[in-house]
């Protein structure tokens, strides 16, 4: 038996009781003893609360893993069907599905090179109003191509006019399939319509009409002149 130091020291309250929180109600204790020989004092409703919390964090954690499951299985059920429907409707051609690696890294040239040709700095304007500030000198006014490729159109629209001439030029068939889908599913048909309406109004039979006119008006006289050319060089020859 381990010796008291302090038995006979009258300053000191010996306790032959375990020490028991005041928070823990002393109605509720069970005590019980290890196989140690240790004896254990525990409170059933701290032992309760517990229980009911673990519960409780089991039932949340079950709920969110369920509902982040949910969500994934969305999430792949749509990628599968735009999939599905990228290849029934825009990539049909086989040639052209082996074309999109390089395509796409094209592509991704032709946005950065958008963006190169549509920043002030590249033009010299940044650098032309920095150097007249310091010293005092006013600056020569942009040109009308530097404003025109710096303005905020182009700076939203360039890029992606050159990522789609170089899908068109890259992959025709799919380029077309894309403008079809996006003017069946996604546009409204009467603006579908009143679009082509005047695209067919202003440009086919009007500016590229009146292209092709002056095209062959011009390779007409070229050929008449031509013509009239090698018969007069043939009648100076004979």
């Amino acid at each position: 038996m381990s010796k008291n130091f302090y038995k006979n020291d009258e300053r000191v309250e010996v306790l032959d009781t375990p020490l028991i929180p005041d928070i823990i109600l002393k109605t509720g204790l069970r005590e019980m003893t290890l196989p140690t020989g240790n004896q254990v004092v525990e409170s059933i409703p701290l032992t309760n609360w517990f229980h009911s919390m673990r519960e409780r964090l089991i039932n949340h954690y079950n709920i969110i893993s369920a509902e982040f499951e949910t969500q994934k299985s969305a999430a792949n059920n749509e990628l599968n069907n735009v999939k599905e429907y990228l290849t029934a409707n825009v990539f049909k051609d086989q040639y052209e599905v082996h074309q999109i690696p390089q395509t796409n890294i094209l592509m991704l040239c032709a946005y950065f090179t958008g963006r190169i040709m549509a920043n002030r700095k590249n033009w010299g304007l940044l650098r032309t109003r920095s150097s007249s500030l310091l010293s005092n000198v006013s600056a020569a006014s942009p040109s009308l191509t530097a404003r025109l490729f710096t303005s905020i159109p182009s700076k939203i629209f360039l890029p992606w006019v050159l990522v789609a001439y170089v899908w068109n030029e890259m992959m025709p068939g799919s380029f077309r399939n894309a403008i079809n889908c996006v003017e069946r599913d996604l546009l409204p048909r009467d603006f579908v319509a009143q679009y082509h309406g005047l695209w067919n109004q202003y440009y086919i039979n009007g500016l590229r009409k009146y292209s092709a006119e002056i095209s062959n008006t011009v390779e007409d006289s070229l050929r008449s002149q031509i013509k009239s050319l090698r018969e007069e060089v043939i009648n100076r020859t004979r």
